[in-house]
């Protein structure tokens, strides 16, 4: 019974007819093939203004990112010279500059 129905609704849409194309339907295809054929012929370059935001925008940006890197290449500069000079104000205070003396372990040096 249900082969029945599709058969009576293909039969039904078969014989329908197919309705007219637009009148203009040559036209608008023609058209639309001219209008995309001007779009693609641009330069490379007409096209980099749009992926930018806007000049002003892209400027403030690069400013920005400008002075965060300095004022963290600054701190990082001063937080290594600092480290430093704890180092050698930590070996002056250790007096570790005993050891470099060449009295105190120079075993073939003999008194007189």
């Amino acid at each position: 019974m249900k082969d029945e129905d599709l058969d009576k609704f293909l039969g039904a849409a078969k014989d329908t007819p197919i309705p007219d194309c637009p009148g203009a339907l040559e036209d608008n295809v023609l058209r639309r093939i001219r209008l995309s054929k001007q779009v693609t012929e641009g330069s490379l370059w007409d096209w980099l203004p749009a992926l930018l935001p806007k000049p002003v925008f892209a400027a403030a940006m690069l400013a920005v990112v400008v002075t965060v890197s300095s004022g963290i290449t600054v701190v990082t500069t001063q937080r290594y010279v600092s480290s430093d000079q704890n180092h050698q104000l930590a070996s002056n205070a250790l007096d570790f500059g005993v050891f470099a003396s060449g009295d105190l372990l120079n075993l073939n040096h003999r008194e007189p």
